[in-house]
């Protein structure tokens, strides 16, 4: 997921074109400020934490999901799977459809051909900006996942200042670079991004070409092994400035056309899922492996080894919503972006509120 591709402007004519017309029907029926979502019906929302079984037998909605060939994805795969019963017994005809990048996902999603997408935070918000119209019932993923390695002289971000940084210009590790310079109050250019493959950096390092590198777990730990503890160190709390928060994201078009029913049968479907997937983690890793082309018991180790599925979040926090907003502050400051979406245009908790109102921990935003 670290290095998942940005959404690509040159795409944005053709997938925008209709998907400006949705936009401006899903928001015309309300008189809300564009900053919130309006009521979809004054049912009561739920108060029980327990998600409640669907017991009506509600005709299946068609529910089109968009990933990438990753294991991350192991809920829609599990959802769309028939051995699980999941989404038939929550009303839903789940189908899911991989991509080569979440880029391709994310222009699918926006041509209306899935429901479904799960683009990184960098990404929508930069779609919303252009005119995309996207709603986010709960978080897909969220980690704490970029490292710096370098230099063992280097302690803070102001010791990198005349230094340089190696990783992939324009990606996750760039980004999370960045923000953190911000945080500590150096500016950008102070420190020299230089071009490097993860599968370059360990080399990089090691034979002093840059000061230090920054990307996602294995590739920071073999640096280090590469240098040696005693040459080379992790630098700072890249943690405290950049997360990776992805939120599950349905188009308008699929939203308007189901509203509070279907979102709430998605919402149910998915915390189901991933209950399936906690409690059968054999069967879940197999389904997964089917559609990857890999074995039950590959899956299974490289869940455990890149912290999956516990990144799997499934909620909606404060914490969650400012790292969206400090998406959004960096694409500003990057000059992609003269001014960010709110997050409130994009995010909206009362799906998750009326079936499970305890995985919604919002006090500070009003979504």
């Amino acid at each position: 997921m670290a290095a998942s591709p940005r959404w690509n402007r040159s795409h944005r004519a053709v997938a925008l074109a209709g998907v400006v017309l949705s936009c401006a029907a899903c928001l015309s029926d309300s008189p809300a400020p564009p900053t919130t979502l309006p009521p979809e019906s004054t049912t009561t929302a739920v108060t029980s934490t327990t998600l409640s079984s669907t017991t009506t037998g509600p005709a299946p909605l068609s529910l089109r999901i968009g990933v990438t060939a990753g294991i991350a994805y192991g809920i829609p795969f599990v959802l769309a799977s028939e051995e699980t019963g999941i989404a038939a017994a929550n009303g839903l005809a789940v189908s899911v459809e991989v991509y080569p990048d979440a880029a391709a996902a994310l222009d699918a999603a926006l041509a209306g051909e899935v429901d479904v997408a799960f683009p990184d935070g960098i990404a929508a918000l930069t779609a919303l900006a252009d005119g995309a119209c996207l709603r986010a019932p709960l978080t897909f993923i969220e980690r704490d996942v970029m490292r710096l390695v370098g230099r063992s002289d280097l302690i803070t971000a102001d010791d990198l200042i005349g230094r340089e940084v190696g990783t992939v210009p324009g990606s996750d590790g760039e980004a999370a670079l960045r923000m953190w310079l911000t945080d500590s109050g150096v500016p950008w250019d102070q420190v020299e991004v230089v071009p490097t493959r993860p599968e370059d950096m360990p080399a990089a390092l090691a034979d002093e070409l840059v000061d230090a590198v920054i990307w996602s777990e294995p590739v920071p730990a073999e640096a280090l092994a590469a240098c040696g503890e005693e040459a080379c160190r992790y630098v700072g709390d890249i943690g405290g400035s950049y997360r990776e928060v992805v939120p599950l994201s349905v188009t308008c078009t699929w939203q308007q056309a189901y509203r509070r029913d279907g979102m709430t049968r998605l919402v149910r479907a998915w915390l189901e899922g991933k209950e399936y997937v906690r409690n059968n983690r054999p069967e879940a890793a197999a389904i997964t492996a089917d559609r990857l082309h890999l074995t039950a018991e590959e899956v299974a180790g490289l869940w455990v080894e890149r912290g999956w599925p516990e990144a799997w979040a499934a909620d909606l926090t404060d914490a969650q919503l400012a790292m969206l907003e400090a998406y959004g502050a960096y694409l500003v400051t990057a000059g992609e972006l003269a001014e960010a979406p709110g997050v409130c245009t994009w995010v909206a908790a009362r799906w998750l509120e009326e079936v499970a109102p305890d995985l919604v921990q919002l006090t500070e935003h009003a979504c």
